[in-house]
C-alpha cells in the first residue's frame, strides 16, 4: 500500500532560466566566467536590438492619451517635450543621448524620403515606378487633392 499525499507533485527534471536584460553588450570576460560556472548547463548570448530596455523601474509621468494631455497641459509642454520626458523616464537615458538618437531617425528619415523620390528604375520588375501617376491623378479628381497620403 502507499501512501500519496494530497497534492502529488512529480519534478521529473528541473530547467532554471535567468534572463538577463541590457542596452548594451555583456562583456566577453563576464560571459565566459557565467560559462565557467558549474551551476549553469548553457550561456546563450543574444546582443541587444533595441538600444532601450523597458521595464526598467522608473515610474513614468503618464501612461495613456488623457494622462498625457494632462500632463502636458499642466507642466506646459508641447508634445515634443512630452515625448522626450517620457522616453527618459522610460529608457533611463540622458536628454542629450534621446535627442542625438531622436536627430539620426530624423536623418534616416529624410534620406529615405529623397531616395525614394528620386525615384529608381530597374529593367528587371514588372511594375515599374508609380508614384509620378498621382500628381495627375490629384488633377484629374481620381483621388482626394492635398491628402497626406499623397505627399508621403
Amino acid at each position: 500500500m502507499y501512501i500519496v499525499p494530497s497534492n502529488p507533485v512529480l519534478i521529473l527534471f528541473s530547467i532554471v532560466t535567468i534572463n538577463l536584460k541590457s542596452s548594451k553588450e555583456i562583456p566577453l570576460e563576464i560571459i565566459n566566467r557565467l560559462k565557467k560556472n558549474s551551476v549553469f548547463d548553457e550561456v546563450i548570448v543574444i546582443n541587444p536590438i533595441l538600444p532601450i530596455v523597458s521595464g526598467n523601474g522608473n515610474e513614468l509621468p503618464f501612461n495613456t492619451i488623457g494622462s498625457l494631455l494632462e500632463y502636458a497641459g499642466k507642466n506646459k509642454l508641447d508634445m515634443g517635450d512630452a515625448g522626450l520626458i517620457y522616453e527618459k523616464c522610460k529608457s533611463g537615458l540622458s536628454k542629450r543621448v534621446l535627442i542625438k538618437k531622436m536627430e539620426n531617425i530624423i536623418v534616416t528619415i529624410e534620406n529615405s524620403i529623397k531616395t525614394g523620390l528620386e525615384g529608381t528604375i530597374y529593367k528587371d520588375r514588372i511594375l515599374h515606378q508609380q508614384s509620378h501617376f498621382i500628381e495627375n491623378a490629384e488633377r484629374d479628381g481620381k483621388i482626394l487633392k492635398n491628402s497626406v497620403t499623397n505627399k508621403i
